[in-house]
Protein backbone atom coordinates (compact mmCIF):
# COMPACT_ATOMS: atom_id res chain seq x y z
CA UNK A 1 0.00 0.00 0.00
CA UNK A 2 1.06 3.20 -0.70
CA UNK A 3 2.78 4.98 2.12
CA UNK A 4 0.75 8.13 2.22
CA UNK A 5 -2.88 5.60 2.39
CA UNK A 6 -1.42 3.06 5.05
CA UNK A 7 -1.86 5.15 8.42
CA UNK A 8 -5.14 6.34 7.46
CA UNK A 9 -6.42 2.69 6.47
CA UNK A 10 -4.69 1.22 9.22
CA UNK A 11 -6.46 3.87 11.88
CA UNK A 12 -9.83 2.67 9.46
CA UNK A 13 -9.56 -1.10 10.26
CA UNK A 14 -9.12 -0.29 13.71
CA UNK A 15 -11.84 1.83 14.54
CA UNK A 16 -14.34 -0.59 12.55
CA UNK A 17 -12.99 -3.73 13.71
CA UNK A 18 -13.24 -1.85 17.38
CA UNK A 19 -16.90 -0.91 16.59
CA UNK A 20 -17.62 -4.62 15.26
CA UNK A 21 -15.83 -6.50 18.47
CA UNK A 22 -18.07 -3.84 20.63
CA UNK A 23 -21.75 -4.69 18.55
CA UNK A 24 -20.88 -8.80 18.59
CA UNK A 25 -20.99 -8.85 22.49
CA UNK A 26 -25.05 -7.64 22.08
CA UNK A 27 -27.47 -9.64 21.94
CA UNK A 28 -29.98 -9.65 18.60
CA UNK A 29 -32.74 -7.32 20.04
CA UNK A 30 -29.80 -4.56 20.81
CA UNK A 31 -28.40 -4.27 17.70
CA UNK A 32 -31.86 -3.92 16.35
CA UNK A 33 -33.56 -1.49 18.69
CA UNK A 34 -34.51 1.69 17.13
CA UNK A 35 -35.03 4.90 19.74
CA UNK A 36 -37.88 5.80 17.41
CA UNK A 37 -39.12 4.65 13.60
CA UNK A 38 -37.10 7.82 12.11
CA UNK A 39 -34.15 6.68 13.42
CA UNK A 40 -31.50 3.41 12.82
CA UNK A 41 -30.40 0.35 14.76
CA UNK A 42 -27.02 -0.21 15.12
CA UNK A 43 -27.06 -2.79 12.55
CA UNK A 44 -28.48 -0.84 10.15
CA UNK A 45 -25.44 1.68 10.61
CA UNK A 46 -23.32 -0.95 10.17
CA UNK A 47 -25.11 -2.25 7.16
CA UNK A 48 -24.76 1.64 5.97
CA UNK A 49 -20.91 1.61 6.46
CA UNK A 50 -20.63 -1.53 4.12
CA UNK A 51 -22.81 -0.11 1.27
CA UNK A 52 -20.08 3.10 1.36
CA UNK A 53 -17.37 0.84 1.21
CA UNK A 54 -18.60 -1.33 -1.05
CA UNK A 55 -19.22 2.06 -3.48
CA UNK A 56 -15.71 3.20 -2.50
CA UNK A 57 -14.13 0.47 -3.71
CA UNK A 58 -16.15 -0.40 -6.51
CA UNK A 59 -14.98 3.36 -7.90
CA UNK A 60 -11.63 2.38 -6.97
CA UNK A 61 -12.04 -0.58 -9.47
CA UNK A 62 -13.37 0.62 -12.04
CA UNK A 63 -11.70 4.30 -12.03
CA UNK A 64 -13.33 7.01 -12.92
CA UNK A 65 -13.70 8.69 -16.65
CA UNK A 66 -11.78 11.61 -17.61
CA UNK A 67 -14.73 14.00 -17.68
CA UNK A 68 -15.71 13.49 -13.90
CA UNK A 69 -12.26 13.79 -12.80
CA UNK A 70 -12.49 17.75 -11.90
CA UNK A 71 -14.53 19.12 -9.37
CA UNK A 72 -17.14 21.83 -9.63
CA UNK A 73 -17.12 24.97 -7.94
CA UNK A 74 -19.99 24.04 -5.50
CA UNK A 75 -18.36 20.81 -4.62
CA UNK A 76 -14.65 22.28 -3.86
CA UNK A 77 -16.53 24.76 -1.76
CA UNK A 78 -19.06 21.69 -0.12
CA UNK A 79 -15.52 19.65 0.99
CA UNK A 80 -14.95 21.22 4.14
CA UNK A 81 -17.95 21.62 4.53
CA UNK A 82 -19.05 17.98 4.32
CA UNK A 83 -15.58 17.51 7.11
CA UNK A 84 -17.08 20.00 9.17
CA UNK A 85 -20.57 18.29 9.17
CA UNK A 86 -19.18 15.21 10.07
CA UNK A 87 -16.78 16.17 12.61
CA UNK A 88 -20.20 17.69 14.88
CA UNK A 89 -22.60 16.48 16.59
CA UNK A 90 -24.93 17.18 13.42
CA UNK A 91 -27.36 14.63 12.37
CA UNK A 92 -27.83 15.02 8.35
CA UNK A 93 -29.64 13.03 6.24
CA UNK A 94 -27.63 10.25 3.61
CA UNK A 95 -27.08 12.58 0.24
CA UNK A 96 -28.12 9.58 -1.80
CA UNK A 97 -30.32 6.34 -1.17
CA UNK A 98 -27.41 4.14 -2.58
CA UNK A 99 -26.34 4.32 1.38
CA UNK A 100 -29.88 4.05 2.45
CA UNK A 101 -29.67 0.78 4.71
CA UNK A 102 -32.30 -2.46 5.02
CA UNK A 103 -34.11 -2.71 7.77
CA UNK A 104 -34.16 -5.88 7.42
CA UNK A 105 -31.25 -7.40 7.59
CA UNK A 106 -29.63 -9.37 10.44
CA UNK A 107 -26.53 -8.58 11.84
CA UNK A 108 -24.29 -11.40 10.78
CA UNK A 109 -25.44 -10.74 7.71
CA UNK A 110 -24.71 -7.05 7.64
CA UNK A 111 -21.15 -7.47 9.39
CA UNK A 112 -20.35 -9.96 6.49
CA UNK A 113 -21.14 -7.43 3.76
CA UNK A 114 -18.76 -4.77 5.81
CA UNK A 115 -15.74 -7.18 6.59
CA UNK A 116 -16.06 -8.59 2.41
CA UNK A 117 -16.45 -4.70 1.49
CA UNK A 118 -13.44 -3.55 3.51
CA UNK A 119 -11.40 -6.84 1.90
CA UNK A 120 -11.96 -5.26 -1.40
CA UNK A 121 -11.27 -1.69 -0.40
CA UNK A 122 -8.49 -2.63 0.92
CA UNK A 123 -7.07 -4.58 -2.20
CA UNK A 124 -7.86 -1.85 -4.66
CA UNK A 125 -6.05 0.65 -2.24
CA UNK A 126 -2.75 -1.77 -2.35
CA UNK A 127 -2.93 -0.71 -6.25
CA UNK A 128 -2.27 2.60 -6.27
CA UNK A 129 0.84 3.79 -6.73
CA UNK A 130 2.68 6.66 -7.15
CA UNK A 131 1.40 7.74 -10.89
CA UNK A 132 -2.32 6.98 -9.55
CA UNK A 133 -1.58 8.78 -5.72
CA UNK A 134 -3.62 12.08 -6.65
CA UNK A 135 -5.79 11.26 -8.89
CA UNK A 136 -9.26 11.27 -8.29
CA UNK A 137 -10.47 8.19 -7.27
CA UNK A 138 -13.72 8.39 -6.07
CA UNK A 139 -16.93 10.82 -6.23
CA UNK A 140 -18.32 11.49 -3.04
CA UNK A 141 -22.52 12.75 -3.73
CA UNK A 142 -21.47 16.50 -2.40
CA UNK A 143 -18.08 17.11 -2.18
CA UNK A 144 -17.34 15.82 -5.58
CA UNK A 145 -13.89 13.19 -6.85
CA UNK A 146 -11.62 12.52 -4.38
CA UNK A 147 -7.92 11.32 -4.19
CA UNK A 148 -7.38 8.20 -2.62
CA UNK A 149 -5.60 9.97 0.59
CA UNK A 150 -9.10 11.92 0.92
CA UNK A 151 -10.96 9.19 0.56
CA UNK A 152 -9.63 7.95 3.81
CA UNK A 153 -9.88 11.17 5.51
CA UNK A 154 -13.73 10.95 4.46
CA UNK A 155 -14.12 7.52 5.19
CA UNK A 156 -12.19 7.68 9.14
CA UNK A 157 -15.08 11.20 9.45
CA UNK A 158 -17.73 9.41 8.41
CA UNK A 159 -16.94 6.19 10.72
CA UNK A 160 -16.25 8.18 13.50
CA UNK A 161 -19.49 10.52 12.58
CA UNK A 162 -21.60 6.91 13.13
CA UNK A 163 -19.25 6.00 15.97
CA UNK A 164 -21.28 8.98 17.92
CA UNK A 165 -24.65 7.56 16.26
CA UNK A 166 -24.29 4.31 17.77
CA UNK A 167 -23.43 5.98 21.44
CA UNK A 168 -26.51 7.93 21.15
CA UNK A 169 -28.43 4.87 20.01
CA UNK A 170 -26.84 2.82 23.02
CA UNK A 171 -27.54 5.82 25.31
CA UNK A 172 -30.96 5.77 24.42
CA UNK A 173 -33.41 5.71 27.46
CA UNK A 174 -35.25 2.62 25.71
CA UNK A 175 -31.82 0.58 24.81
CA UNK A 176 -33.00 -3.01 26.13
CA UNK A 177 -30.62 -4.23 28.76
CA UNK A 178 -28.49 -7.52 28.00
Amino acid sequence: MHPSLKHPHDTYTHQANTLLDDLRTLTPTQRNHRPDPETWSLTMVVHHLALVDTGVAKSLAEGLPEHKRKPRLMQRLMGPLVKLVLRSPLRVKIPTERVAPDPDLDFPEVEDRWLAARAELREHLEQIDDDRIDEPAFIHPISGPLPPARVLAFLNDHLDHHMRQVRRIRNDADFPAG
